[in-house]
């Protein structure tokens, strides 16, 4: 029983790590196409469609797999939200 918990906390651990780093890159790549916004905002809708459906479909992957990734995906959400605002008060105190 003790190898079955050990099995399940670091798979855990690994789709935690992978749901962290699928927010860095989603995070990573809204950031890169915000410019675009100033040429046409068509490349960031078609962008962020593409990121949203991968990530769902990922994000369906594991859930189908029986593991809760919400905890996981609230986290990331925080940290992306954080580092908005942090972004945000450097750019108001013109440090970027």
């Amino acid at each position: 029983m003790i190898q079955v918990e050990e099995t399940i906390d670091r798979t855990q651990g690994v789709v935690s790590n992978f749901l962290d780093a699928l927010g860095h890159v989603t995070g990573n790549v809204s950031d890169a196409v915000k410019p675009a916004v100033d040429i046409g905002g068509e490349a960031v809708k078609i962008a962020t469609q593409a990121i949203s459906k991968a990530s769902k479909k990922i994000q369906e992957a594991i859930q189908s797999s029986g593991f809760d990734t919400q905890p996981v995906l609230n986290v990331t959400k925080v940290r992306r939200v954080a580092r908005a605002q942090v972004t945000a008060t450097e750019t108001t105190q013109g440090r970027t």
